[in-house]
């Protein structure tokens, strides 16, 4: 009689058991991205943030509000993978990143690991980065 019992206990409570370590492995590899935009030249507008995957998709799209020209984005559940971000100071608030008659930006600008080339894109691989943990970044604006 205490044998089946026991059985009965065992076969009710291991699937929540079960349930209980796959979800705790689950939250466990889903990780805080906290990004600090710094060298903003004004509170003026916002910041528009695009994170992507290793694959150049863009998985999330983030704005904030600026405080004492700095913004910060927090980014939460995310997987062990690489990432890059790309931003912009939306000083006007217009949604679109301005540049002069010869395409040059007017606005401030930056990306993952603080890369920046000189004429042209950037290589895409410049600004991966990895998550593998909470992480906190510090990106500067560029103007």
């Amino acid at each position: 009689m205490q044998f089946s019992k026991l059985t009965e206990i065992i076969n009710l409570k291991l699937p929540l058991v079960l349930a209980f370590l796959c979800f705790s492995y689950f939250a466990r590899s889903q990780y805080k991205l906290e990004i600090e935009i710094v060298n903003l030249r004004s509170n003026n507008g916002k910041i528009a943030l695009e994170l992507l995957d290793n694959n150049q998709k863009v998985i999330l799209g983030k704005k904030c509000i600026i405080q004492n020209k700095k913004g910060v984005i927090i980014i939460d559940n995310l997987k062990t993978e690489k990432y890059a971000i790309h931003f912009i100071h939306d000083e006007n608030s217009n949604d679109k990143f301005d540049t002069n008659w010869l395409g040059i930006p007017i606005e401030g600008y930056g990306f993952s690991n603080n890369a920046f080339g000189n004429y042209g894109p950037l290589p895409f691989d410049k600004l991966l980065f990895k998550v593998k943990g909470d992480i906190r970044i510090i990106l500067t604006t560029k103007y």
